[in-house]
C-alpha cells in the first residue's frame, strides 16, 4: 500500500511539473506547488503507518489465540514485531517446516510453514533497508496466520496423542503405531514422541509373545509355551498362572530329558560301551543330581568297565612277557592290578614281573664289575641272586643270559691263582687278609683274582706296603718283597 502511494505521488508530481514548465510558469510558483502535492501525499501514509490494528474492522474483534508471551504490542512496548516472532513464533514455525509426510497422510503444514518464515525473512530485509519501515496490517496479519498454523498443529498432535493412548489401551498395536507416524512426521523431536515409540516396541513384543503363547496353547506345542514364557519373563511379565505353568513345563521336560539320558546309558551298558554309557550317566547327575538310581547304575557300569579295561590291560601284559619285554609287561600288570585286584592271574603276573626285572638289573650289575665278586660280602650276594634267579630264570631269555654270564665269572673268578714271591731271606712277608710269608728267597703262593696289600717288614727297618693285583686272566709277572729303610 505504501509502494502504490509513493508511486501515485511521483506520477502527480512528475505531471504538474511538466504542467508548470509548459505554462512558463516562475520558479516559486513551482516550488509552492510541489511542496503542496507532496504534503497531500505523505499525510495518508503517516497516518496508515500509525494505525492500530483494533481499529480495522477486520481485525479489530478478533480473538487472540496465542498465550500471553505472544500478544500484539505497540510500538511503545518492549518487544517490537519482528522480535516478537523471533523469539516465540519462528522456533515452532521452523520446527514445523522440517517435519515430513507420514505413510499415511500428507504434510501440508511444512509448506505453510516455509512461505511465512519466508515472508518474514523478506520482510525483514525490506525493513533494514528502509529504516525499519514496516506495514502494520501486514505483518499483524501474518503473525495471526502463524499462530494458527502453530495452534492447528498442535490441535493435530494432541487427537493423534489421544487416539494414540485409546489404540494402546484397546491392544490396537497397529492403530497406535499409524498414529504415532503421524505425530512423527509432524514432530520428530517431541519427547512424547520418543516415550510412546520405546512403550509402543517394548509392549510389541510383549503383544507378539502373548501370541505365540496363545497359538502354542491351541497346538498343544509345549516347547513353544515354554519359550513364549520365559521370552515372556525376560520382559518381566509373567503373571502368577504363568509362572506355575512355565515351572511345570520346566520339570516335565527335566524329567524327560533324564529319562532319556538314563534310557541311552542303559543301552551303551549293554552294548559294551561303558565309557559312553558313563558320559551319559553325567549327564542325567548334571540334570537331576545324585540320587539313588543313578548312584546304583554309575557303580553296576563302573564294575563292568572295570573289568573290561583290566582284561585288556592283562592281555597287553601277557603279550609283553611273550617278547621278554618285562618292564612293558609290569606297567600293564599294574593297570590291570588297579582295575582288578583279585584276579589271580593279574597278581602272579605282577609278581614275576617285578622278581625278573630285579634279578635281572642286580646281575647286569655284578656283570659289568666282575672283581666285586672277590669281596666275600659281594660273592655271598651273588649267589644268593643265582639262587633265587634258577627258578624263573627260563621265564626271560635275558635273566638266563645273565645268569649264566654271572655264574661262570664267579667259577673263574673265585679260582686262586700262582704268583712267584721273591725276597731277601729277611723280610717278613704279610697278606694282608690273606696270611704270612716267613723271610724266603721266592716262594710260589695260590690267590683269588683282585687287589692286595704287602707288608715286608725287618728288624730295625721301616716296614715297607706294596700294592698287588691278581689278574683274572693273563700272565703273572713274579713280585719281589723287601723291608724299607734302616732306621738310624
Amino acid at each position: 500500500m505504501i509502494e502504490k502511494s509513493n508511486k501515485n505521488a511521483e506520477t502527480e508530481v512528475g505531471v504538474l511539473v511538466a504542467a508548470a514548465k509548459n505554462k512558463n510558469t516562475g520558479r516559486k510558483r513551482l516550488l509552492l506547488v510541489t511542496a503542496f502535492v507532496s504534503a497531500v501525499v505523505l499525510l495518508p501514509v503517516l497516518f496508515i503507518s500509525y494505525t492500530d490494528i483494533s481499529e480495522i474492522p477486520e481485525y479489530g474483534d478478533r480473538p487472540n489465540t496465542l498465550p500471553n508471551k505472544t500478544q500484539r504490542h505497540k510500538p511503545s512496548e518492549r518487544l517490537s514485531l519482528f522480535e516478537e516472532y523471533e523469539s516465540i513464533l519462528k522456533p515452532k514455525l521452523t520446527q514445523i517446516a522440517l517435519s515430513v509426510n507420514s505413510n499415511q497422510t500428507e504434510n501440508t503444514y511444512a509448506g505453510d510453514a516455509q512461505r511465512l518464515i519466508s515472508w518474514f525473512k523478506d520482510e525483514l530485509a525490506h525493513s533494514q533497508q528502509n529504516d525499519g519501515l514496516i506495514e502494520p496490517v501486514s505483518m499483524k496479519k501474518k503473525l495471526l496466520e502463524a499462530e494458527e498454523l502453530i495452534n492447528s498443529v498442535e490441535n493435530l498432535l494432541s487427537s493423534h496423542f489421544q487416539r494414540i493412548e485409546s489404540a494402546y489401551w484397546e491392544k490396537n498395536y497397529a492403530e497406535a503405531i499409524k498414529y504415532l507416524e503421524s505425530v512423527e512426521s509432524l514432530a520428530p523431536a517431541d519427547e512424547r514422541v520418543i516415550e510412546w515409540k520405546e512403550k509402543l516396541n517394548n509392549n510389541r513384543k510383549l503383544f507378539s509373545k502373548y501370541e505365540l503363547l496363545r497359538k502354542a496353547i491351541a497346538a498343544n506345542d509345549i516347547n513353544s509355551q515354554l519359550k513364549a514364557l520365559e521370552e515372556i519373563e525376560a520382559l518381566g511379565k509373567l503373571n502368577e498362572e504363568q509362572i506355575k505353568r512355565k515351572i511345570f513345563l520346566k520339570e516335565f521336560f527335566k524329567n524327560q530329558e533324564y529319562n532319556k539320558l538314563i534310557g541311552e546309558a542303559v543301552a551303551l551298558k549293554d552294548l559294551g560301551y561303558f565309557e559312553e554309557a558313563l558320559v551319559e550317566i553325567q549327564k542325567a547327575q548334571a540334570l537331576a543330581g545324585d540320587t539313588a538310581s543313578t548312584k546304583a547304575l554309575e557303580s553296576e557300569i563302573t564294575v563292568k568297565r572295570d573289568i573290561k579295561l583290566s582284561k585288556q590291560w592283562k592281555k597287553k601284559a601277557l603279550a609283553s612277557t611273550q617278547i621278554d619285554d618285562w618292564e612293558s609287561a609290569l606297567l600293564h600288570f599294574n593297570n590291570a592290578q588297579t582295575l582288578n585286584s583279585t584276579d589271580e592271574e593279574i597278581i602272579e603276573g605282577l609278581d614275576l614281573s617285578k622278581k625278573i626285572i630285579e634279578s635281572t638289573k642286580q646281575l647286569a650289575m655284578l656283570r659289568e664289575d666282575p672283581m666285586r665278586l672277590t669281596d666275600p660280602e659281594v660273592e655271598s650276594f651273588a649267589r644268593t641272586i643265582l639262587v633265587e634267579s634258577s627258578e624263573i630264570r627260563d621265564k626271560s631269555k635275558k635273566l638266563s643270559a645273565i645268569y649264566e654270564d654271572v655264574r661262570i665269572l664267579i667259577d673263574t673268578t673265585l679260582r686262586p691263582r700262582s704268583l712267584l714271591i721273591e725276597s731277601d731271606e729277611k723280610t717278613r712277608i704279610e697278606i694282608k687278609g690273606v696270611g704270612f710269608i716267613e723271610p724266603t728267597l721266592e716262594r710260589t703262593i695260590d690267590l683269588k683274582p683282585g687287589s692286595y696289600l704287602l707288608y715286608g717288614a725287618c728288624v730295625g727297618h721301616k716296614t715297607k706296603i706294596t700294592e698287588l693285583e691278581i689278574p683274572l686272566r693273563g700272565s703273572i709277572e713274579p713280585k719281589r718283597i723287601t723291608c724299607g729303610e734302616r732306621i738310624y
